[in-house]
């Protein structure tokens, strides 16, 4: 942090690297890596490492840091049988008081954050089709790790997982057309877009909610966008009845 603050980006993240790899590389081959005691600080450390690799404009390494930070601490809730007990028992049954818990739902969040970073057709040749997808599936377990296991997630996190999974599904609302080439729009993407930016807003601005302007507004732009193409469709229409 001291690095970052004194406007030394590369040594900060040369510094979070090495802390990252430290807390998820194994110490023998017969071991496997495990999160720190206090798993909220696993979740600053990767995050932030995270960040500054798309500070650097690479989003690539950025994903693959989360993704790691997701596997040590997904099979560390493997061991304490939240996946077990999800399975097993009705959600009024759960234990939804495992720390780790929260701690993967934060780090899957980023880790959607990190696929919508990037662009389909780049250098390492992944599609837009494949980024978003696995972009939605992150977000889709962080929403129900939320809903279904922990109560300890804050609302600023649902609401937050709300608008990437709205821009995930608006990124998917564009097909191309089979005739013309022309992009259509898919009505069951833009439905569950608006549907998870109506979520968002509920979480953002709720009574118990953080009332994070910025959040707030990120959401409105995302259902906004969602009726652009109608917007653009009538007004080309009436630009037609007036010639």
């Amino acid at each position: 942090k001291a690095r970052a603050a004194l406007g030394d980006v590369a040594a900060a993240a040369e510094a979070y690297d090495e802390l990252l790899a430290e807390m998820t590389t194994p110490q023998s081959p017969d071991e496997r890596a495990h999160a720190p005691p206090t798993g909220a600080f696993f979740a600053r450390v990767a995050g932030t490492a995270a960040e500054l690799a798309l500070r650097r404009g690479d989003a690539v390494e950025a994903e693959r840091k989360v993704a790691a930070a997701v596997d040590v601490v997904r099979a560390d809730a493997k061991d304490a049988g939240v996946f077990d007990t999800v399975l097993a028992h009705p959600a009024e049954l759960m234990n939804v008081h495992i720390p780790c818990v929260n701690v993967l739902a934060r780090l899957l969040c980023a880790l959607g954050h990190c696929a919508l970073a990037r662009r389909g057709g780049g250098e390492d040749g992944e599609s837009e089709g494949a980024l978003v997808g696995r972009a939605k599936i992150a977000l889709e377990e962080a929403a129900d790790l939320c809903g279904r296991v922990t109560v300890r997630t804050h609302a600023g996190l649902h609401a937050k997982i709300a608008l990437l999974r709205a821009h995930a599904h608006r990124r998917a609302m564009y097909k191309r057309g089979a005739a013309s080439g022309a992009p259509v729009v898919d009505d069951a993407e833009r439905d569950a877009a608006r549907e998870a930016c109506a979520r968002g807003i509920r979480w953002a601005a709720g009574e118990d909610a953080p009332h994070d302007r910025a959040t707030i507004r990120a959401l409105l732009l995302e259902l906004a966008a969602c009726d652009v193409p109608e917007a653009m469709r009538e007004a080309a229409d009436a630009r037609a009845k007036e010639e």
